[in-house]
């Protein structure tokens, strides 16, 4: 009687924790800024590799990547 006691509290114990992880996630997207400039930084970049351009590759992938 015992463990069915302890099992029905852990139980409820365990649903009662469940919709915290649950919800729904938070939007990742990113703004409208932040697509331009990075549509912008992409093109470079790849026309950077297909140049075989490694100076212009490294100069890219510096930290920090902001100018």
């Amino acid at each position: 009687m015992m463990k069915l006691a302890s099992c029905i509290v852990l139980t409820a114990a365990l649903m009662s924790i469940i919709p915290a992880f649950a919800q729904a996630p938070k939007s990742t997207a990113a703004s409208a800024a932040v697509q331009k400039e990075f549509s912008s930084f992409i093109t470079r970049f790849r026309a950077a590799l297909k140049a075989n351009d490694a100076a212009a590759v490294a100069g890219l992938a510096k930290l920090p990547f902001s100018e």
